[in-house]
């Protein structure tokens, strides 16, 4: 989080567009909690966040925006 946070990137949701800070959560692109290098790491809001980790379907999708 401290990461996004210095970058300067715009904080909100990279999918909806959300900016509420409270439900923003950082994502790690490539799911490796341990590669916290800028390029891995997005804003998503909860509901985005979840939907990226569990909905199946749309998932991939959604990974594809990411990238």
């Amino acid at each position: 989080r401290s990461i996004l946070l210095g970058s300067g990137r715009k904080k909100s949701c990279v999918l909806c567009g959300i900016k509420d800070a409270r439900v923003l959560a950082v994502h790690h692109i490539d799911h490796q909690r341990k590669n916290n290098k800028l390029k891995n790491l997005t804003w998503l809001c909860h509901n985005c966040h979840h939907e990226v980790h569990y909905d199946k379907l749309s998932a991939p999708k959604i990974v594809e925006k990411l990238q």
